[in-house]
């Protein structure tokens, strides 16, 4: 047995899709159904119901669920319990962070609460796994923070016994094209029915996704015609993309304030297609790593002086 399989079968149990559990696992379709039905033959029983949809999980699965989290958050307990006996680890951190984040946020942010001394060394682990799949790292302890926006994880999840969060800044989602493009095209937003805006989408289960479906769809601004001509989990794909001159997309102001700065792209529209974003770092209150406790605590205080 593998502790990746369990992992694997965690995640399927919270997201109830094969292919979606396995763009979060970062593997085949094929390869991480044949990981499950590994585990299934390990243990000897049915752990899915595959005729339903979403799936669901069988009695076995379910009372073997809340077993698969206990000893993954077990495994890596006492990983993280050798890794503090090793003093020259005893000042490292983990955390999980959007890619867009780990490139454009994370490093003047550091820069602020640590000067230009830090006095932590920090392992970014960032990828293109949803807020599902960060949620469980953070949870089974593989992440010592997550960093990501609010709303990325159910709030459900993020029980306030289990689990403290600090608010570290905000921006916001805005419209952008390449310059060329949209003097070439003359696109405007919202765009027409007859002349649709070609729209670089992220994948729907992302909070992103959601964030521009929701403001074109469901908000007050006017209706905003959109024809999506390439989809991608990666908003520093999405950036590549637009600079290429494929179509429009929502993009962190982050992430392409010197592109606009430099004229290669323009924000399309006024301030009312912006959609605001808030930053937050959350951590497990299990974890109670000297080393984590006091950058925490270095958080804290720097927050609430602010």
């Amino acid at each position: 047995m593998e502790l990746k399989w369990l992992e694997d079968f965690i995640c399927l149990a919270n997201i109830g899709s094969f292919s979606q559990a396995a763009e979060n696992r970062n593997v085949t379709q094929s390869a991480f159904s044949r990981r499950i039905m590994a585990l299934e033959k390990w243990l000897g029983t049915t752990l899915i119901d595959r005729t339903s949809h979403p799936i669901r999980l069988t009695e076995d699965g379910t009372r073997f669920v809340e077993t698969a989290k206990q000893s993954v958050h077990l495994f890596h307990k006492v990983r993280n319990d050798f890794n503090s006996e090793d003093s020259s680890k005893r000042r490292s951190l983990t955390i999980g962070i959007a890619d867009h984040l780990a490139i454009h946020f994370f490093p003047s942010w550091l820069r602020q609460i640590e000067g230009s001394s830090p006095e932590y060394y920090f392992a970014l682990l960032s990828s293109i796994k949803s807020g599902v799949s960060f949620f469980e790292s953070l949870r089974s302890q593989e992440y010592d923070f997550l960093i990501c926006y609010r709303g990325a994880i159910n709030v459900s999840l993020l029980d306030p016994k289990n689990f403290a969060s600090l608010t570290l800044g905000q921006e916001s989602l805005i419209p952008v094209c390449k310059s060329s493009l949209l003097e070439s095209m003359r696109y405007f937003l919202p765009g027409t029915p007859d002349k649709p805006l070609p729209y670089i989408s992220y994948k729907p289960y992302s909070l992103l996704a959601k964030e521009v479906i929701q403001l074109t769809t469901l908000s007050s601004v006017a209706p905003i015609y959109l024809e999506t001509v390439m989809e991608t989990s990666s908003a520093q794909s999405i950036k590549s993309l637009v600079m290429q001159g494929y179509g429009v997309a929502w993009l962190p102001e982050s992430a392409v304030e010197k592109e606009i700065q430099s004229g290669e792209l323009k924000v399309i529209g006024n301030e009312k297609y912006y959609i605001p974003l808030v930053i937050e770092i959350h951590r497990h209150m299990l974890n109670t790593k000297a080393e984590i406790m006091g950058f925490w605590q270095k958080l804290v205080n720097n927050y609430m002086d602010t």
